[in-house]
């Protein structure tokens, strides 16, 4: 499921994110230290911020 939608370049940059980094903490270590991915970053705080701009769109990607 994960290199649909990263990919299968495990070196590329990965920024995952949630509100206040509990969520994403799990996917880094999952994507880490599970499957390989080298770049994983974690943007705490990220949603908050993401959110304060009425403007910047929230899509929901559906697993096909």
């Amino acid at each position: 499921m994960a290199a649909g939608v990263l990919g299968t370049d495990k070196s590329k940059e990965v920024i995952v994110y949630c509100d206040t980094g509990r969520i994403c903490s799990g996917w880094w270590f999952v994507l880490r230290e599970v499957l390989g991915y080298q770049n994983v970053k974690s943007y705490d705080g990220s949603m908050q911020d993401w959110g304060k701009d009425p403007n910047t769109p929230v899509v929901k990607y559906r697993w096909e």
